[in-house]
């Protein structure tokens, strides 16, 4: 994701002859000048004393958007954000080489070696300020950002090519447990099974002794369930609970004898990570270097929501790192940019009810490109109010996913814009 320098091409300069032949400064020119004429055109209509946006044919719900109520007073303050569970972050990291094998064949390797952090609250509602529904990108005073397929595959380590995911979530959750897990949920004291989601806790029991010597494929294969489903669902896959995982995944883990590469977020890649592509353990996803970022959990929330807000306000244009991976990219392991071919991928992100617009189009200076008025991007309202809450809601979500199957069906994986 880009770090809110670009180079200002022509700044304090003289333009010669030669240099007006570069379509780069040319664009710039043209869009200068495009820009100084809209404003003299418009000035009498803009209204500086509102936040906008100035055209409401893009946004179209402000109204009904966060930064309204900060604007009209109404602040609702710093959000709470769901963090790892405290059982899963106090335990050891998995040393067992046979279920750290299987979590290298599906892809997951990045979520094993990604450290636990304080999540900074303030930040992260600052930034929530600034997302808008309509486009799935943040909307930064410079130009639209936000997270991408590459973002995923660098900092985490996680695959980024494959099919989606799909399946069943009308099934007898119980006997999935017994049948996958090793163990059948108990709802006594506590409540293991609540509707489709286990409880973390009880899974990281089933993994609270280490895997005997002699175990079988069976068991070694319960075993690594247990515990990738609690990696899952105490990292990506953290939900409202804050506590539990939904079952659905185990799907994606039924077959471990002949896994999947477990994400499966955009059409399929040829050519993938070599089988040794995983390098020594010294090197790994981009997310390690949170180990020596300082911890926030003693900042007054109130106060740095404040200054956040303020910092993104008054950035100025020097100040935006469109490409702040560009550096790291030969100090990677090869399974953090396999999926490069995919970065730009125009297409929806589709994992059982979970359908995302993947528009890298809205921003491709992250790609080192020169942005272009992108095309609109339809997010449909009514998908984001699914949640597969009785009939209604299935119904809704089947048309809706079967809508964005094709679309996806008509786009292609080709790179937008133009290279600076």
């Amino acid at each position: 994701m880009t770090i809110i320098s670009i180079s200002e091409h022509g700044k304090g300069r003289k333009l010669s002859p030669s240099h007006l032949q570069c379509p780069l400064v040319l664009s710039e020119i043209r869009a200068s000048v495009l820009l100084g004429l809209w404003l003299l055109q418009n000035a009498g209509q803009i209204d500086h004393a509102q936040p906008g946006p100035i055209d409401q044919s893009v946004l179209t719900l402000q109204a009904n958007h966060r930064s309204e109520a900060i604007w009209n007073g109404q602040d609702p303050g710093a959000l709470k954000c769901h963090v790892r569970t405290e059982e899963f972050s106090d335990r050891e990291p998995m040393v067992d080489d046979r279920v750290v094998d299987i979590i290298k064949a599906l892809g997951l390797e990045g979520l094993l070696r990604t450290p636990g952090r304080e999540i900074d609250h303030s930040l992260i509602t600052a930034l929530v300020e600034r997302w808008r529904q309509e486009t799935h990108t943040f909307h930064m005073p410079h130009g639209e950002v936000t997270i991408t397929l590459q973002d995923v595959e660098v900092l985490l380590g996680l695959p980024v090519d494959g099919e989606v995911i799909t399946g069943s979530t009308q099934k007898e959750w119980e006997n999935v447990c017994d049948e996958f897990l090793g163990f059948r949920p108990v709802n006594n004291q506590r409540k293991e099974l609540h509707g489709q989601r286990i409880l973390i806790q009880r899974l990281l029991e089933a993994v609270a002794n280490p895997l005997p010597p002699n175990a079988t494929e069976d068991q070694l294969h319960k075993y690594a369930r247990c515990y990738i489903l609690a990696l899952l669902g105490d990292t990506i896959f953290v939900d409202k609970s804050g506590d539990r995982v939904h079952l659905m995944w185990v799907q994606q883990l039924e077959d471990i004898r002949n896994p999947q590469r477990f994400p499966y977020l955009c059409p399929t890649v040829t050519n993938g990570p070599p089988v040794d592509a995983y390098g020594p353990p010294v090197r790994g996803p981009l997310s390690l270097k949170w180990l020596w970022v300082p911890n926030k959990k003693n900042r007054p929330a109130h106060i740095f929501l404040d200054r956040y807000r303020e910092q993104i306000a008054s950035m100025l244009p020097g100040q935006v790192v469109w490409q702040p991976y560009e550096a790291e990219f030969e100090d990677l392991p090869p399974w953090c940019v396999a999926g490069r071919a995919v970065w730009m991928a125009t297409v929806p992100l589709v994992c059982f009810h979970l359908v995302e617009k993947h528009t890298p189009d809205r921003v491709v200076r992250q790609f080192g490109m020169i942005q272009e008025i992108p095309r609109n991007v339809d997010t449909d309202t009514a998908l984001h109010a699914i949640d597969l809450r009785g009939k209604s809601g299935v119904i809704a979500f089947n048309s809706v996913v079967r809508q964005c199957l094709v679309i996806c069906l008509h786009n292609t994986s080709t790179s937008v814009g133009t290279k600076g």
